[in-house]
């Protein structure tokens, strides 16, 4: 007799002698054994296979969207996939960065990694962010549901019912989350192995004063031998776009058609499209071809399948600042005959090359836009139809023009008519950045001395060379007035310093006039001072810090007029003589242009701009001490230049890793 309260399933047969074959199952056991079945199923071998090819073999657009049936990895993607994978090429690669057009497929690129790494392995939590909350809840539900339910490999084993919620499920009992950029909190709390970020550019560059989204969400992969942080978006704006520049920070892959006419590789951009421009965009859709810049070979919509069938990514680098090469791709990148090993891949594609886009479509778009004469229109064609990065023309002073500012005196030495001295410095990961400058009569100006302290600054051995630099004076003089940039906040490798240490510097720091700056554009007045909260080892410190906050944009351009200063007037940006050319052109690493709404604000055009910076920090320091107020002093009758120094400048390059924490 069966025990009561349980139940029997029964499988087999009778045998003759009215006995079963195999005894009765109860339904424990039987659960049990499912159970089992399904953890023979997780832990069983995967198929060597990367995540396109996870994707050919498993995806199925359901019904109402955009490309429904079978699923086929384009060709512009194929490499991209094996970047993002742990196998192959993928093993170098612990960033794959894609700046690209809207509506190219670049979600689905995020929604096929993860089921491949679901699926096939190695699973670890992922972690999806998007730009906003209602951005983030509508993909989840339009999306990833559809999906999940449209994946028999994924569907079979997502759990249901109260585990299956909107901001996170659970697949072969990993869990698969999503957040988005506004929130600190969910950036930073448990550790994943992959993280996405989707829309980089339409997201805060400063989450609630703790960092980037993207230097929050790479932190939660650090457990991870294997983590990997994928990164997409629609580009912005030349030197501002943060897709961009990560994407110049690594392999600058760029997907090129083989010409078959001069059997060249050119990449395709905006450049390429011609179109009769004499007429209306109608005239533009029907006359619009693509041309290769070797020979002019023309290519309709017809011959886009072909061209990227036999298309490649190829290897791009950057122009050096005196460079120059013909059909450069948008007149800076170069093929990359060295191929330096990076951990970065970053890839791109014109919106020129998906089949579903068409040329003449791009042509109309463009043409339109230019005609219509908004130039936020056109920067959102420029962005969202090519993938390209838009930029006005910008203004800047030339190299030369920066070089016959420099004047024959000594560095580290305070001349004649230096009233007062300012200190600007810039924090890197990896170093501090600092400029020295002595201001006189009508806010003429002295660069005294400029360098850089090595050694990673979420450590406090760096900030104490620091101190003992300021500490320590220039030529017998003290420095007035030092300003520290806190844009940046330094983090541990394996962990987030408990502290913000620029703020715990300036508050440690008693024996000179040291302070937080942080840059912003406009305000009634270029400096202003706050007092901020402080938070150390939990405790908040109620208006602790004082914070200069300095309107950057209207400095850098004070800088470049200055520059251009009459030589016989009072009020030069004097450079001292042993000025060389990286600190010149780190001065001219931004320009002057505007934006579609009519803001004027700085480009960046180069990656180094350092000394920019400290420039703009060190003239805010010495607007802050009134520097313009300065009268004219006259030089005594036995007045003559000041001694030049001929000892050895100190290098200050040692790389110092420690920390008091």
């Amino acid at each position: 007799m069966p025990q009561h309260g349980v139940k029997r399933q029964r499988i087999g047969h009778y045998s003759k002698k009215g006995q079963m074959s195999i005894a009765d199952i109860s339904s424990d056991a039987y659960a049990i054994s499912q159970a089992l079945l399904q953890v023979a199923d997780i832990l069983k071998a995967p198929p060597k296979r990367t995540a396109a090819e996870w994707a050919n073999q498993n995806r199925v657009l359901p019904e109402g969207t955009d490309q429904s049936g079978a699923w086929k990895t384009p060709p512009e993607w194929i490499e991209v996939y094996e970047a993002a994978g742990l196998t192959g090429e993928g093993q170098q690669y612990r960033y794959v960065i894609l700046p690209c057009p809207s509506q190219s497929g670049k979600t689905e690129l995020l929604l096929n990694i993860a089921g491949h790494r679901l699926d096939d392995g190695p699973r670890v939590p992922i972690l999806y962010i998007g730009p906003t909350e209602d951005m983030t809840k509508d993909l989840v539900r339009d999306r990833v549901d559809k999906f999940l339910r449209s994946t028999p490999s994924l569907w079979g084993h997502t759990a249901r019912g109260q585990a299956y919620a909107v901001l996170q499920k659970w697949v072969k009992g990993i869990p698969w989350s999503f957040g988005w950029s506004g929130s600190a909190s969910q950036l930073a709390s448990r550790p994943v192995g992959l993280v996405m970020l989707d829309e980089l550019d339409r997201m805060p560059t400063d989450v609630g004063n703790e960092g980037s989204p993207f230097e929050l969400a790479e932190a939660r992969t650090k457990r991870y031998a294997q983590g990997k942080v994928l990164c997409v978006s629609s580009p912005t704006i030349w030197g501002s776009s943060p897709i961009w520049d990560r994407f110049e920070q690594g392999t600058m892959h760029m997907f090129g058609w083989l010409c078959r006419s001069c059997n060249e590789w050119f990449v395709p951009t905006k450049e390429n499209l011609l179109y009769d421009e004499t007429g209306d965009a109608d005239l533009a859709y029907e006359t619009a071809v693509i041309a290769c810049h070797h020979c002019g070979q023309e290519y309709s919509d017809e011959d886009k399948n072909a061209l990227n069938e036999n298309g490649r990514y190829i290897r791009h680098r950057k122009l050096e600042d005196e460079e120059t090469a013909k059909n450069a791709v948008f007149d800076r990148y170069v093929p990359d005959e060295e191929q330096k090993q990076r951990i970065s891949a970053s890839y791109w594609f014109s919106g020129l090359v998906p089949l579903f886009t068409s040329i003449r479509t791009l042509a109309y778009k463009i043409h339109s836009a230019n005609l219509g004469g908004d130039s936020s229109v056109v920067q959102s064609v420029v962005n969202t139809w090519f993938g390209e990065p838009f930029a006005e023309s910008g203004d800047a002073p030339t190299l030369e023009e920066v070089l016959h500012n420099v004047s024959d005196y000594a560095p580290e030495n305070v001349i004649f008519g230096i009233q007062k001295i300012t200190c600007g410095v810039d924090v890197q990961k990896n170093g501090l950045y600092y400029v020295v400058r002595g201001w006189g009569y009508n806010s003429e100006s002295w660069l005294i001395d400029y360098g850089y302290l090595a050694g990673e600054t979420a450590y406090d051995n760096v900030w104490m060379r620091l101190q003992r630099f300021l500490e320590g004076g220039i030529d017998g003089r003290k420095i007035d007035l030092t300003l520290i940039d806190s844009g940046y906040r330094p983090q541990f490798d394996d962990r987030p310093r408990p502290d913000h240490i620029v703020y715990s510097f300036c508050r440690r720091v008693k024996s000179v006039n040291v302070h937080a700056a942080k840059g912003r554009d406009g305000g009634e007045v270029p400096v202003r001072v706050r007092h901020i909260d402080y938070t150390h080892g939990g405790v908040v410190i109620k208006g602790g810090v004082r914070l200069y906050l300095a309107d950057v944009t209207s400095i850098k351009r004070w800088i470049h007029q200055r520059l251009n200063w009459p030589p016989d007037q009072p009020g030069r940006f004097n450079l001292h003589r042993d000025t060389d050319n990286k600190y010149a052109m780190q001065l001219l690493a931004e320009e002057e242009a505007r934006k579609p709404n009519g803001t004027v604000y700085f480009m960046k055009i180069r990656r180094e701009n350092h000394y920019l910076d400290c420039e703009a920090y060190a003239r805010a320091a010495a607007m802050a001490i009134h520097v313009d107020e300065l009268k004219e002093i006259k030089p005594p009758s036995d007045a003559s230049k000041s001694p030049v120094k001929t000892e050895n400048r100190q290098r200050r390059e040692r790389f110092d890793r420690r920390s008091l924490f």
